[in-house]
């Protein structure tokens, strides 16, 4: 043990004797340098003594002091200052490495130009200040330098230390390590030329070797191309022995007059190759350190790249990543293996073609949303597999920074959750949906209630909900056994889901009870035709498995919103209430919570399916009105009018059933027949010699949208053969004002030579732009101007008008001989009203018409 420790120690003395004869050796080699008698611009014994101590510990201080010591005992100093001025020298050392290790710096090796910025521009400085300040004083007061030589003493002094410091202690600290693979051939033959060209062009231009030939050319540039080629090609190491090289040269050359430097030592005393040296120093340590940093940052990105690589491959994660932009750009092994795609194909925004297209467009929002905000996320779509099939993939996306923070792209992982999905479904479908039948369940239902009432009060729209309950199933229940009965459900659910919208829901509550919410109501008695269908519907024959033909029957109880309640569970109530109601009146039909709705919709019911018979039976008629000359007298003209008449005294108004042909689409069918029946009878007049007339057939808005009013018009008139110019469509303004796209039917309708009118103008409707847009030939005053005495300003204005855009103006309504007068005054053209007659039957019209032609 005791050997053991002897030999330590010993080893350490030897290390530390040789610290200090090298870097008295140094000291005496450049004292011939000094700028002063005491202070060296050139100093490398301050490198020398900071990489002992930073190295070895502050017990190489020692070291340092007797180096110093020696180098002033050589200088013959005196004997006080021999042992005083070293404490400037090593207190340097060791303040330095105090203040490296105080702020957290354990700095053994430059790795980064930050490291050599600490050791020479902040440490050294501050330190070699620290060495300068000490020793310039001590010299000052024991009387070795005057005032006048203070400042320059302590700049040589401080200048020769920081120049050891950037040169020498880089040199330790970058060859205590020896750089790998320069043995190979190849390697040391390029070290080896790169160190001969260096001595060669220093020689050249501190020496000046090759004088007479290259005198005339600039060479000192020449150095920054082997700091260059030693910085890319060979690191630290080769630079620092390069600047090595070129300092001694330097100094040497100087010192002997020659080279570059050569008027350097008489004239600024080293200063300029001070500056020179440090210059090239910083820069060339500056590039090889960069250099040395980028390729670390290189060796790690590839190492990293090639770990995650390895993660990526050997994972079984699907993982994908991008670059700066939103294209992604690497897939891995296992996402193409789950796609059979290829990388180029998937590259960029290929990977979307095998996304489910329903997923497609949220899928991009929350990739887009978060890329473009560089923030996480996750999303679920559905990705197709090689074989086909779609997956749910959980994608979760994460931004990558690189070092200094800037932004690199996303990297991504997607994971098969397929299972999951499925069991979600399962757990959804059990939790809003009715097993058996799939409809939703009253917990789906009470959630769409809310949501549609939500929409109705926004929207100032109706809802209505139907509580169905099925008629004689308990029978069949029972007869025929629960799987049957099942099974009619099932079937009871279909027909009623087939007999709804797309935006209506059916939701069985239990039992045979259903319910249904329908949206966006505009009439009550919409509901109720819906009812009745559904009725019918389950009122035929039901085929199942074990039973044929079975017969059920169902009742309906209906509630509206806002009329019967505003909240979902009054609306529920309600609802069973009338449908209690509804079993009470003898089952097979359907009741609201209002009496008087439900009355009125049976009533309306009942008015369709007669009117349904009538237009089936040919029950309907046409009555004609005069259209009257107002100065002749003589009728020109009829109005088409359509009549339903019950028995032999009752007549049902239009007004009654024309809303209900315009709302079930029988209208389209009721007007072609009213054209035809005019025409054919029209034309009839005319065989019989009978003046001819103008007839005015309506033409509601309901045909314009919903037919061919132009080929039907066509057609008419080629089968009855009645002249196109007598005929005249009648639209209401109304019509004209809502539809203003009829315009081009109108006009292919006005070239055939047909008349068009436009009725009740100036019932409120009244806007003079349109009446250009359309080619109108008759403008027909609405009734309500006629019999108001105080509108006759508005009449004479219309009647103006017309004649100023050349048309006829036709009076509805007259029934005195005073309004008759009144229009003869303010230039009307045409009356109607019951003062000439009331609607007739075409017998009737015919006999009227006959009796003008034996008057004439």
């Amino acid at each position: 043990m005791n050997v053991t420790i002897s030999r330590q120690h010993l080893s350490i003395f030897a290390r530390m004797l040789a610290v200090t004869l090298i870097y008295a050796f140094l000291g005496i080699l450049v004292g011939d340098f000094s700028g002063s008698n005491f202070a060296n611009i050139i100093y490398p014994s301050s490198g020398i003594g900071l990489a002992a101590v930073l190295l070895g510990g502050n017990k190489y201080a020692l070291s340092v002091y007797f180096g110093a010591m020696l180098i002033n005992v050589f200088s013959q100093s005196p004997i006080g200052l021999t042992l005083i001025l070293p404490l400037a020298s090593t207190l340097e050392s060791l303040f330095a490495v105090w203040l490296l290790t105080h702020y957290g710096y354990s700095l053994r090796a430059i790795n980064s130009f930050k490291d050599f910025f600490r050791l020479t521009g902040i440490v050294g400085a501050i330190s070699s200040s620290i060495a300068a300040l000490m020793g310039s004083t001590m010299l000052l007061l024991a009387g070795s330098i005057t005032g006048n030589a203070y400042l320059t003493t302590f700049r040589d002094w401080w200048m020769g230390d920081m120049l050891g410091i950037i040169l020498v202690t880089p040199i330790i600290l970058v060859w205590r390590t020896l750089p790998m693979g320069w043995l190979k051939p190849a390697r040391l033959f390029e070290f080896s030329l790169l160190i001969t060209l260096t001595f060669f062009a220093g020689q050249i231009i501190f020496m000046d070797w090759f004088q007479s030939i290259l005198a005339p050319v600039t060479y000192d540039y020449w150095l920054f191309l082997f700091i260059t080629w030693s910085a890319i090609r060979f690191g630290l190491h080769g630079t620092v022995m390069v600047l090595l090289i070129v300092t001694v040269q330097a100094l040497i050359g100087s010192s002997r007059g020659l080279g570059f430097l050569s008027h350097d030592f008489s004239k600024t005393h080293l200063t300029n190759l001070w500056f020179f040296t440090t210059i090239l120093s910083t820069a060339g340590i500056a590039l090889a350190t960069y250099i040395k940093e980028r390729r670390l940052v290189e060796d790690a990105l590839r190492d990293s790249e090639n770990n995650f690589k390895t993660l990526a491959q050997n994972t079984s994660a699907l993982v994908w990543m991008t670059g700066r932009n939103n294209l992604r750009n690497y897939f891995n092994q296992v996402w193409l293996d789950f796609t059979g795609r290829t990388l180029n194909q998937e590259k960029g925004n290929g990977w979307l073609a095998d996304v489910h297209p329903d997923d497609i467009q949220q899928c991009l929002n929350t990739y887009i949303n978060g890329f473009d905000a560089h923030q996480e996320f996750t999303m679920e779509y559905r990705l197709r597999r090689k074989d086909g099939e779609f997956r749910w993939l959980l994608d979760h996306g994460v931004p990558r920074y690189n070092k200094q923070g800037f932004f690199i792209g996303f990297i991504g992982s997607c994971i098969d959750i397929s299972e999951r999905k499925t069991a979600e479904e399962k757990i959804h479908q059990l939790a809003f949906f009715d097993p058996l039948t799939g409809l939703p369940n009253r917990r789906l239902l009470l959630e769409r209630i809310k949501h549609s009432i939500q929409v109705g009060r926004r929207e100032s729209t109706q809802i209505a909900l139907l509580m169905l309950d099925l008629d004689r199933f308990k029978a069949v229940n029972d007869t025929y056994g629960h799987q049957t009965g099942d099974e009619l459900l099932q079937e009871v659910a279909a027909r009623i889901t087939n007999k709804l919208r797309d935006t209506d829901m059916v939701a069985r509550l239990g039992g045979d009870e259903f319910i249904v919410l329908l949206d966006d109501i505009t009439l009550s008695e919409d509901v109720a035709r819906i009812a009745e269908a559904i009725i019918a519907d389950l009122s035929k024959p039901f085929n199942l498995n074990q039973a044929t033909n079975v017969l059920i029957g169902a009742s309906i109880g209906i509630s509206l919103f806002p009329q019967h309640g505003r909240v979902p569970e009054i609306l529920m109530d309600n609802a069973d209430t009338a449908l209690y109601q509804a079993k009470n009146d003898g089952r097979g039909c359907f009741a609201y919570f209002s009496e008087e709705l439900t009355l009125a919709a049976r009533e309306r019911m009942e008015l369709e399916t007669k009117l349904r018979l009538a237009v089936k039976q040919n029950a309907l008629q046409v009555f004609y009105q005069p259209q009257v000359d107002v100065h002749s007298g003589r009728i020109i003209g009829a109005q088409a009018l359509l009549r339903w008449q019950i028995s032999s005294k009752e007549f049902i108004a239009p007004s009654r059933f024309i809303p209900i042909a315009e709302e079930t689409g029988l209208i389209i069918e009721i007007g072609e027949w009213v054209l035809r029946q005019a025409c054919q009878q029209a034309r009839m007049w005319l065989e019989n010699g009978l003046a001819p007339l103008t007839l005015s057939v309506k033409l509601t808005a309901h045909q314009l949208r919903h037919s061919d009013v132009n080929a039907l018009v066509t057609r008419i008139l080629k089968e009855t053969g009645f002249p196109a110019a007598h005929l005249e469509l009648e639209l209401t303004e109304k019509t004209l004002i809502e539809h203003p796209e009829s315009a081009t039917v109108l006009q292919q309708l006005r070239a055939k030579g047909v008349r068009l009118g436009i009725d009740n103008f100036g019932s409120g409707y009244s806007s003079l732009s349109y009446l250009k847009r359309f080619p109108l030939d008759v403008l027909k005053v609405d009734k309500l101007l006629i019999d108001d005495e105080s509108n006759l300003d508005i009449t004479s204005t219309i009647v103006a008008m017309a004649r100023t855009l050349n048309m006829k103006t036709l009076a509805k309504g007259i029934e005195t001989s005073e309004q008759l007068s009144l229009l003869q005054t303010q230039g009307c053209d045409i009356y109607q009203g019951n003062f000439k007659s009331r609607p007739l039957p075409a017998s009737e019209f015919s006999h009227l018409l006959f009796k003008q032609f034996q008057l004439s």
